[in-house]
This record gives C-alpha cells, sequence and structure tokens, in this order.
C-alpha cells in the first residue's frame, strides 16, 4: 500500500487525500488516468469524451446534508434498458474509455442495475464504475456486481459513528452500511477477484472532522482506497451548504472548467448536459437519442462554452456561481 505520510487534518487546505493500493497493474486503467490529467491540464479537445455519466437514476434513499439534490426542479425518474443500451452501444462504438453509472441519484434503486452492469461488460470494453452510498447494497448486489466484474466502486461513508453518519446522510444507517461493505469484501475475497476496486470515501466537512483521521484508520487495510474529499457547491448563494465546508482559501483567479474537455453528463431521461453538477440539466447540448456522443461532443454549442470559457466569460454562463471556475491558491 502506497501511503500518505501526513495526517488527514493537518494536510494542505485541499483537503484532497488519497490512501490506496494498486490491487491491479492495469495499463488500460493507467494510461486512462494519465489521459485524464493531462487533458486536465492542458484542456486538449479529445474527438470523443474521455468519460461519460449515465444517470441511471435521479431518486435516492437518503438526504445528505451537503448536497444540492434537494434544489433539483426536473421530474425523478429510472433510466430504460433500451436507452441504457443505446448509450453504452454509442460509447463503445465512438471509443469513450470509462463511464460512471449515477449523477444525481442512487443507482442502487434501480431494479435493472445488475442487467446493465452485465450488458456493458459483456458488450464493450468500457472501464465501468459507480458511487454509491451502499444502504441498498445487498449479498445479492455485491455478488452480481462481482460476478459481471464492475471495475470501480466508490462508496461514501460520512462518519464512523452513528451518530454523525445519521447526521450527515438522513435517513441511513452506519451499521447497515458497514455490514454491506464487510459483506462485499467477503464476498470479493471468496471468490478470488480484485474487482471491483472500492473506494471508500468521506467528506471533510464541520459535521465529520472530528471522525477524519479514525475514518482512515479504519479502512485503510480493508479497501482498495481511501479518500478524503471537500464540500462543494456549483452555486455560491448555497450558504447552508457552503457554511459546511472547511476550505477558508482566498480566491485567487478564475479558470476554465476541466469538465468541458473531459466528459459529458446524460440524465436518466437522455437530455445532455455538459457538467456533472448540473442537477437540473439547465446547460444541456441536446439528446442522446437524437444525437450520438461524438457529434455532441463536437457541436456548436459546446464550443460556445469552451470559447467562453477559455476567455474566462462568465457573466452569461451558469458556471459563474460554480466553485470549479475559481483557482486557489
Amino acid at each position: 500500500m502506497t501511503m500518505n505520510s501526513k495526517s488527514p487534518t493537518s494536510h494542505n487546505q485541499n483537503f484532497k487525500i488519497i490512501n490506496q493500493k494498486q490491487p491491479i497493474e492495469n495499463s488500460r486503467y493507467q494510461q486512462s488516468q494519465q489521459r485524464w490529467e493531462q487533458v486536465t491540464t492542458s484542456l486538449e479537445l479529445t474527438p470523443v469524451p474521455l468519460h461519460v455519466d449515465i444517470e441511471l437514476t435521479n431518486n435516492c434513499d437518503v438526504r445528505c446534508v451537503m448536497c444540492e439534490r434537494k434544489f433539483m426542479r426536473r421530474k425523478f425518474g429510472m433510466m430504460s434498458m433500451a436507452l441504457f443500451k443505446r448509450i453504452v452501444d454509442d460509447c463503445e462504438n465512438s471509443g469513450v474509455e470509462s463511464v460512471k453509472l449515477n449523477l444525481w441519484g442512487e443507482s442502487l434503486l434501480h431494479k435493472k442495475l445488475l442487467d446493465m452492469v452485465q450488458y456493458a461488460k459483456e458488450n464493450s470494453s468500457l472501464i465501468l464504475q459507480f458511487n454509491t452510498n451502499a444502504n441498498r447494497l445487498t449479498g445479492e448486489i455485491s455478488r452480481g456486481l462481482v460476478t459481471a466484474g464492475l471495475d470501480k466502486l466508490a462508496i461514501s461513508v460520512d462518519g464512523v459513528s452513528e451518530e454523525t453518519y445519521r447526521k450527515v446522510r438522513k435517513g441511513g444507517s452506519l451499521k447497515r452500511v458497514t455490514d454491506n461493505i464487510e459483506a462485499l469484501l467477503d464476498i470479493k475475497k471468496a471468490s478470488t477477484s480484485v474487482l471491483p476496486v472500492v473506494t471508500l470515501q468521506i467528506i471533510a466537512m464541520t459535521e465529520t472532522k472530528h471522525e477524519i483521521d479514525t475514518f482512515v484508520e479504519t479502512w485503510q487495510d480493508k479497501v482498495d482506497c481511501v479518500s478524503v474529499t471537500n464540500v462543494f457547491t456549483t452555486d455560491k448563494s448555497h450558504n447552508e451548504i457552503g457554511k459546511l465546508s472547511l476550505r477558508r482559501e482566498s480566491p485567487k483567479k478564475l479558470k476554465p472548467c476541466p469538465q468541458l474537455w473531459q466528459r459529458l453528463s446524460i440524465l436518466w431521461d437522455g437530455t445532455v448536459t455538459v457538467c456533472c453538477n448540473d442537477y437540473d440539466g439547465e446547460l444541456s447540448i441536446g439528446t442522446i437519442q437524437k444525437n450520438s456522443v461524438a457529434e455532441l461532443w463536437n457541436c456548436a454549442k459546446l464550443k460556445q462554452f469552451r470559447r467562453l470559457h477559455r476567455d474566462l466569460e462568465f457573466s452569461d454562463l451558469l458556471c459563474k456561481k460554480c466553485e470549479n471556475i475559481i483557482a486557489y491558491k
């Protein structure tokens, strides 16, 4: 395991701490990560997005204090299997490298989740992953994910005490989540599978800061990766979320958002937006039913977004309120 030598609570002000081991020596994963980092730094425009987010549903089973989902106004629903297959086939044929099966909802609520994972793994070379709160991660689902060969699974566990966890993730249960994680790890071990690569993450905020060190110590030798991240908001007027943040740096300057050169995000109804944080699809550039991933990636509207970002002209964009355009010291 490659360990971070610094204590999480004494780390630099970005609060981006990764303690990880590499269970897979796979050049495909490594090359994909290197290309992501290169594009993020250079803003090089690739023929198609490196990554696509696929929102299976925008329904969720917990209410998190730091989540902007509470401001969502669009209709709730579930992606159809037919639409999912169309997206996977399109991504595979166009050369997309990876997909994530969630955006503004809990994918474990989708009854066809295992069928979707299996279809993607059997019919594409996509690196397949999703994030979950794991409250619904049953043994049956864990076995299905391991058997299908899901590449990566990130599990959000904000706290080591039931009191802290329930304060942050209202409606959830830390004991249930912990039991579900342990069962997943047992299933992986019994099957001698290194997949999925399991990441446990905690968000550094006022409610969790006293438990971050213990969280890392508890999980770092059990899972493949432990991550500590920061509270994020797309709208600085969302004060109830902003006040949770531990980051107190003064903005230094503005910068283009790298998402415009990295990824596309597809909502459950097929709406395509340029931003994974765009919870109401206000930055939509079309639908996947009418255009391919490659066509949308190279469309005039997205080209205009990129030009405005390069010129740091945010006045007419939703982006002007977002933390992603702020370059911190």
